[in-house]
């Protein structure tokens, strides 16, 4: 019996067995991280912003009020389809989760066709156990869901090059139009999708004529599947982002992301050199797959074209932070996995090195620093009695104070609500009406208390507030809850020093 198992293991259809078995474990791994502690934190703001626009109706999400958010609504859709299953507001997290666990049997089809089965294995544990990947299989937001899209867009691109037809290219039009509608800035995969085309053909002129004639047909598709967001996209891009709250990047924060992108993070000694380790397997796993046109053509056209042009990009429209650039980090692990592979009788020392890194980072990676919510409703609705206003910035403040109970026990509207800064298209005046900062002294000047939540990394900075009031109120509590998130309790001053017009 022994003998017969070793044969049948040693048979193609006993290797491929035991391969599929190897990466269900590897898979069952990555999901098992990703749900480790999934639901210890309250959402924070940007999660707050998905269950919002999960609760808003299918045609509101596609119509005007969607165009007015500078994210596409394909996630919020699916967040909607979840919630409208009974998902409660911390298990829309799932759906990343779900995303990012997906994540591994892509990349392991990738690089195993880059570079073979060890290559697809290494590429499979490795993003299993990236810090990274698992933080952000754990958000409720687009961004595991976009680098399963450009992990399949890049697997039919491969597929097509190899000769694929109609599943390789009906999977790179879904595959695309998913991106694009999970992200904007999907519109640089996309981009370099054609030019990873066009640098594969440059070398193999031999190529059909018919191939480029196929895939001038598939881009087509994908416009025409896109055509309805284009004009959205267009005016967010000359107008709502000409406004926006990220800066233009420099030099020095390019490389930073860069860095943060294709080597380690949270790993708190072994520093540079287990950077640089990671960036010369991902060389290694480039340089030995050049023999197959697709590693070259993938390193310029994705690797280093999408980070160099949304540097270009955001110094006329800023959209460049760490990200926008997630999804590039499994596709570097896929050249990880390749470059352990061209190592020969090295690949195993080398694959156990860098998983060993990876697994330190995650033994270092902080926990989420969120907001407690429900203790911070708590607070503002216990004053009320005493007459208290709530000053929010963003708005979406409002809607996870009130989400987490700010109205507890209280009637709707009992806490009034303004929102200090730019008001958002998208989120209802009623609920929290802009303040004038010309008439904050007076709309304010009657309560006993003011609670200013707000958000400065968002722009919204209540230093200009502060000045309006320091005449009527004094500071009577101050603390930073979480993340970029300031709390503020101004006190009506018994005797206010005001001018004659002030109140």
């Amino acid at each position: 019996m022994p003998a017969a198992l070793a044969r049948l293991s040693e048979s193609p259809a006993g290797r491929r067995w035991s391969g599929a078995a190897l990466l269900a474990m590897v898979t069952l791994l990555a999901l098992g991280l990703r749900l480790r502690g999934l639901w210890d934190a309250e959402l924070d703001i940007d999660e707050g912003a998905t269950w919002y626009f999960a609760g808003l109706t299918l045609a509101d999400q596609w119509g005007e009020i969607g165009a007015q958010e500078t994210n596409p609504p394909l996630f919020y859709t699916l967040a909607h389809l979840v919630r409208a299953l009974g998902a409660t507001a911390e298990q829309e997290r799932l759906l990343s989760v779900l995303a990012g666990t997906a994540c591994v049997p892509l990349g392991y089809l990738l690089a195993r066709r880059m570079a073979g089965r060890f290559a697809g294995f290494a590429a499979a544990l490795l993003i299993a156990l990236s810090a990274v990947q698992i933080e952000t299989s754990q958000y409720a937001r687009t961004y595991a869901a976009l680098a399963v899209a450009a992990l399949a867009a890049l697997l039919a691109v491969q597929r097509l090059l190899a000769g694929g037809g109609m599943p390789a290219r009906a999977g790179f039009v879904a595959a695309a139009l998913a991106a694009l509608y999970l992200h904007n800035t999907a519109v640089l995969l996309v981009t370099a999708c054609n030019l990873l085309v066009f640098l594969a053909w440059l070398a193999d002129p031999a190529r059909a004529r018919g191939f480029l004639l196929r895939w001038i047909g598939i881009n087509a598709a994908v416009l025409v599947g896109y055509a309805p967001w284009i004009a959205v996209v267009t005016d967010q891009s000359l107008h709502t982002l000409a406004h926006f709250w990220l800066a233009p990047p420099t030099l020095a924060a390019f490389r930073y992301e860069v860095m943060n992108t294709f080597a380690l993070r949270y790993l708190s000694w072994g520093e540079p050199y287990a950077d640089w380790f990671f960036l010369v397997l991902l060389a290694a796993g480039i340089a030995g797959a050049w023999r197959t046109r697709f590693a070259p053509a993938l390193a310029v056209a994705v690797l280093a074209g999408v980070p160099l042009a949304s540097f270009a990009i955001s110094q006329w429209r800023p959209i460049m932070n760490g990200k926008t650039l997630l999804w590039l980090m499994p596709v570097g692990l896929v050249c990880v996995g390749a470059g352990c592979a061209s190592l020969g009788r090295l690949r195993w020392p080398a694959l156990a090195l860098a998983a060993g890194l990876e697994a330190a980072a995650v033994a270092h990676a902080p926990e989420p620093f969120r907001v407690d919510w429900p203790a911070l409703a708590a607070r503002i609705a216990a004053q009320q009695r005493d007459g208290a206003a709530l000053v929010v910035g963003p708005e979406i403040v409002a809607f996870m104070l009130d989400h987490y109970g700010l109205h507890h026990g209280l009637p709707a509207g009992a806490v009034p609500t303004f929102t200090w800064g730019r008001h958002a298209a998208w989120f209802p005046q009623a609920a929290a009406p802009e303040l004038p900062p010309e008439r904050a002294r007076a709309v304010l000047g009657g309560f006993a208390h003011v609670w200013v939540v707000t958000n400065g990394a968002l722009g919204h900075d209540p230093a200009a507030l502060r000045a309006q009031l320091d005449c009527a109120f004094t500071v009577g509590e101050q603390a930073p809850p979480g993340g970029h998130l300031a709390v503020l309790r101004l006190d009506r001053r018994p005797a206010p020093a005001c001018d004659q017009g002030g109140l």
